[in-house]
């Protein structure tokens, strides 16, 4: 079954942490399609989404971390909770060059946040990046060319996935307090590390 304009999807990306953690990230996306796409081309502009995301950080996060996989499920809107109805599918996730920050990571739990502002008040998207080197630290401050990278990588997690043509994939958040898709209109990069609690499997996306 083909990708319809309107849809709502969700990536959850997997990485591989120090100690061998599963590592979760969450993205959602609406389809804005002038014509249907298959799963697999739309698989394939997620992972260029990311790479193209990641590349302009790689060099800050610890070679000891990796990517795995991302899986792709589609979502609606029922009984005003956000559900599952159709599994798309689970994928490699490759970047175009390896994270190569040789000189270890900073503690766990530590993380790199990211915070996206929507139009809907008090409904911001956020992103805690595990895996960055201690080179990109001082006392707990992100140094400021490495922060200069994660400026651009925030840009990029804001700019449209184009899957074809003017086929594209809008960048947003599901928002159960609104009951809708709002997509994201800027992103803000804290320079002081945050710090998220891991406690047990699939806590922290």
């Amino acid at each position: 079954m083909p990708v319809q304009n309107g849809d709502i999807l969700r990536v959850t990306t997997h990485m591989n942490g120090i100690n061998s953690q599963d590592i979760q990230n969450v993205y959602h996306f609406q389809a804005a399609f002038e014509t249907e796409q298959s799963d697999q081309d739309v698989a394939n502009s997620v992972g260029g989404y990311l790479a193209a995301a990641w590349d302009h950080v790689y060099t800050r996060m610890s070679n000891e971390v990796s990517t795995s996989h991302f899986d792709i499920v589609g979502l609606e809107l029922i009984d005003h909770k956000w559900t599952v109805t159709r599994v798309i599918g689970s994928y490699v996730w490759t970047l175009a060059h390896a994270f190569s920050d040789a000189g270890g990571a900073v503690t766990d739990g530590d993380a790199v946040l990211l915070r996206f502002p929507t139009s809907l008040p008090k409904v911001t998207g956020k992103k805690y990046l595990y895996g960055l080197g201690n080179a990109s630290v001082t006392e707990s401050q992100i140094e400021s060319s490495p922060l200069a990278d994660f400026v651009l990588m925030a840009i990029s997690l804001i700019t449209n996935a184009v899957v074809s043509g003017d086929n594209h994939l809008i960048p947003g958040l599901a928002s159960t307090k609104w009951e809708v898709f709002v997509p994201l209109v800027s992103g803000v990069i804290d320079s002081i590390i945050a710090y998220q609690r891991r406690r047990k499997a699939g806590v922290g996306v």
